[in-house]
């Protein structure tokens, strides 16, 4: 089936900011400004908020529900069918569509080398407690470090006053037109945003010494740590860069479900130290960490924290200056009450991120994997045996792949059990309680656009959650045959919903698996974050993430 999302947000865009202007031309100012939204009085914040919630609602909702967003952009209906939301791949692409610099901001674009990636590959591995806990923790040592290019790609960005006002300061007095072009440096732009070794610009985008004398933010972006990109935030970026009259080091670190944990972590170490301890070809300096600011939004301010443990519990890894950490993702377990009562004043869509897998993950249920190895594994004796020549080897294993294949269709169609005795399970929600969609977890109706409802029948004095810090005991010693690592445990969570025991036998984040929700680096409202340089956390009142936010 094609894919629809970047048309589909490109039609949706054009009615949605007619219909906020008109809304702040025709409403009263007293009226737009009352109760949470008041921040939304600013028509610019208005309309990037509104575009931005509905493209998160398209991006994650089915095809035949796209209609509703003409007749209400911000609460649209909210059924929808697994089959037919968009694939991760597709809010990806959307996500590395090229925006362009403005003329007067300059780029550097980079790739961290291997070098580096090999260097803080040795530093995971030491943070992560040796290669015996990177097993259990994630599953290995290596195939974190396989990527699909050379090495990460990022970017320098730099206002060119900046840098301009150093070169000045060295050429005063001196002429400094450009030979054979008849134009000052400082008007050699295009479109690029690109700077060549001569101070104008190229395809190359060189790195010009006067920028080591700049003052530095390592920034990451965010993306619920499966999509987005510098392109998505370029214009963050710049601003910041104004701001602080300095440069901004920016990364493209690799993204779930293609890289999950802990191969993000890895990408913004190996840049981290490609900025304080960079390779002899690099083009920069090595910068003092005590001159370096680290920064990110939601997925990236949870990155940012995840680095500074490592730094701080890795000998040898010094910590930077501090930290800006903008709506920091902390807690991927969700436990805390704000991240169901926020969901009508916040961009993130009331059911989540939720998307159609791509046709590689998440991987079929134990039970259905082992049927396929034995029917495959009864085809190919067949066809030895026929070859053979030895036709009772062959019957006895022709039945029995047809039996394997028999019982192969009953865990497909839901008919057999896979080994979770619970009454429901997350993978087959409405089988047992309900034929109404959403019925163990009610989502907030136009009725009542404020707040998310909590579970059904789920108490608010004694909630029931499950508790992912359970599948720990999982974790076995690497000698024993069963579950040895959290990146494998298929073990399921357990709750209890209308006095039904639920099963959560699906990976509940793109990102991590239900065993690793709850380490530190994944969640780090849950670890110890003492020792940290000085931290400026941003948390809005009416964010889905702000309760997590002040506990950390």
């Amino acid at each position: 089936m094609p894919d629809f999302l970047t048309p589909a947000a490109m039609a949706a865009a054009g009615p949605i900011v007619v219909e906020t202007l008109f809304k702040h031309f025709l409403a009263s100012k007293k009226h737009i400004t009352q109760g949470d939204d008041a921040a939304r009085a600013d028509l610019m914040y208005d309309e990037a908020f509104v575009l931005m919630k509905t493209f998160l609602e398209i991006a994650t909702k089915c095809v035949h529900c796209l209609c509703d967003l003409a007749r209400a952009p911000v609460r649209p209906s909210y059924s929808y069918a697994l089959t037919h939301r968009h694939p991760v791949a597709a809010i990806q692409r959307f996500g590395l569509t090229r925006t362009p610099a403005p003329p007067w901001v300059a780029l550097h674009r980079v790739v961290v080398p291997p070098a580096s990636l090999a260097l803080a590959a040795d530093h995971l591995i030491t943070a992560l407690g040796g290669e015996d806990m990177a097993y259990k923790v994630a599953g290995g040592s290596k195939w974190w470090q396989v990527r699909a290019g050379p090495g990460v790609e990022a970017e320098w960005i730099v206002l060119k006053r900046e840098w301009k006002s150093y070169v000045e300061e060295k050429e005063r007095g001196k002429d400094r037109v450009v030979e054979g072009e008849g134009k000052r440096r400082d008007e050699q732009e295009d479109e690029t945003g690109l700077m060549d070794k001569n101070g104008g610009q190229d395809d190359k985008g060189e790195f010009l010494p006067e920028m080591d004398k700049l003052r530095c933010m390592f920034y990451i972006h965010g993306g619920a740590y499966y999509w987005g990109s510098i392109n998505t935030h370029r214009y963050t970026l710049w601003r910041y860069a104004r701001k602080m009259r300095g440069r901004v080091f920016a990364v493209n670190y690799r993204k779930a479900p293609q890289y999950p944990f802990p191969c993000a972590i890895h990408d913004c170490l190996a840049a981290y130290l490609y900025l304080i301890r960079p390779p002899p070809d690099a083009k920069h300096h090595p910068v003092d960490p005590k001159n370096i600011i680290l920064a990110g939004d939601s997925a990236g301010g949870g990155l940012v924290w995840a680095l500074l443990q490592i730094l701080r519990d890795t000998e040898g890894l010094p910590l930077p200056a501090g930290a800006v950490l903008i709506s920091p993702w902390s807690d991927l377990s969700h436990s805390f009450p704000s991240i169901l009562h926020n969901t009508a004043t916040d961009i993130v869509p009331p059911y989540s991120f939720i998307h159609k897998p791509s046709s590689l993950w998440p991987p079929p249920p134990p039970a259905l994997t082992d049927e396929m190895q034995s029917r495959l594994r009864s085809r190919v004796k067949e066809a030895v045996a026929r070859l053979r020549h030895d036709p009772k080897t062959a019957s006895s294993a022709h039945q029995h792949a047809l039996a394997a294949e028999e019982h192969e269709a009953s865990i497909l169609t839901g008919k057999q059990d896979i080994g979770v005795s619970a009454t429901i399970r997350s993978s087959d929600p409405d089988g047992a309680l309900s034929s109404k969609p959403g019925a163990l977890h009610p989502t907030a109706d136009e009725g009542e656009p404020r707040e998310q409802p909590e579970p059904a029948c789920e108490p608010n004095d004694v909630p029931s959650r499950a508790d992912p810090a359970d599948l720990w005991r999982a974790v076995l010693d690497l000698d024993d045959d069963k579950y040895t690592t959290l990146a494998k445990c298929d073990l399921p969570l357990k709750l209890d919903v209308e006095d039904h025991e639920v099963a959560i036998d699906t990976q509940i984040q793109l990102y991590a698996t239900n065993g690793q929700i709850c380490h530190p680096w994944v969640s780090p409202v849950l670890g110890y974050l003492g020792g940290l340089p000085p931290l400026y956390i941003l948390a809005g009142n009416n964010e889905v993430l702000r309760d997590e936010i002040i506990y950390a």
